[in-house]
């Protein structure tokens, strides 16, 4: 008697075509999580990268407002309407303060930026206020953040004013800011 092949796998055939389809699914699944980490990393540092620019495009824009006067003063005289450090302290001073103009160009209270446990934050201060009336933080995650002022002659001063008296403004003001998860970024604002 002759027998009959039958037109179908056999067991070992199926169960060799299951475990080469899970093998095949698992390295797609490894793919396809793969790219959506690396896509949610890359939206997280498109995020930070977008706040550490807007901070600078804020500054920038406060700077370029600035004042040749201290608020109140009819006159520039001889107190300097900006004062800015080189450094963060411990304490959370302000690194620099100084005036603006507000919309129709009225003089606006001091205004300043200070560094304070990894943020930097904006002050604001009513006129003839010696504390802060108001305070934002502007971008957080900031491990240090240092300032120069460009003087008349073409150099660098650490501190604004330079010399007791000095009233104008600097020419430009350098800050650098170091994020906790990155390298050292600078900027130059150029004063009016």
């Amino acid at each position: 008697m002759r027998r009959r092949l039958a037109g179908g796998f056999t067991l070992l055939e199926v169960l060799l075509a299951m475990g080469l389809l899970a093998l095949l699914s698992l390295m797609a699944y490894r793919s396809l999580d793969g790219m959506a980490r690396t896509r949610e990393q890359v939206a997280a540092h498109n995020e930070r990268w977008r706040e550490i620019a807007l901070f600078f495009e804020r500054v920038g824009q406060d700077l370029g407002q600035a004042l040749q006067q201290a608020p109140g003063q009819a006159s520039p005289g001889t107190r300097a309407w900006l004062r800015g450090e080189s450094a963060a302290t411990p304490e959370g001073t302000p690194l620099v303060v100084f005036s603006r103009r507000r919309l129709g160009g009225a003089p606006e209270a001091a205004m300043g930026y200070r560094l304070r446990d990894d943020q930097v934050e904006w002050l604001r201060w009513a006129m003839g206020s010696s504390d802060p009336v108001q305070s934002e933080v502007v971008l957080r995650g900031v491990t240090d953040l240092r300032l120069r002022y460009l003087d008349a002659n073409g150099g660098w001063a650490p501190t604004w004013p330079p010399a007791e008296g000095e009233w104008r403004l600097p020419r430009a003001v350098a800050l650098e800011l170091t994020p906790r998860e990155g390298p050292a970024l600078s900027r130059v604002f150029a004063l009016p």
